[in-house]
């Protein structure tokens, strides 16, 4: 079973989307560390995240080769559907603050 599939059931659970941040950070960059100092996280507390993610799923979402991380196929499926997470989420935010405001 494939990462795509588990989707539905690793959504019931909670998925962290500061998690999927730090996974699109790692793919962006190819490395943890490059990943962690634009996140302004430890390179431990990035791996850790990548670490939880990799477990939820299942799979591999990096291969590694020393410290270069290049994107599994299950990565590359993941990081279509995160990289679209984070302005989803901003966007709902931005829709309840508006609403909110709206309110007598």
């Amino acid at each position: 079973m494939n990462v795509i599939s588990k989707y539905n059931d690793v959504m019931t659970r909670n998925l962290d989307i500061s998690v999927v941040r730090t996974f699109v950070a790692v793919a962006d960059h190819g490395s943890m560390t490059v990943a962690a100092n634009s996140l302004h996280l430890t390179q431990s507390a990035v791996s850790q995240q990548i670490k939880r993610l990799e477990q939820m799923f299942g799979c591999d979402l990096f291969e590694r080769d020393g410290r270069r991380l290049e994107l599994t196929h299950d990565g590359e499926r993941f990081l279509r559907i995160g990289s679209g997470a984070g302005p989803a989420v901003q966007e709902f935010a931005q829709h309840v603050r508006d609403a909110v405001s709206r309110r007598p």
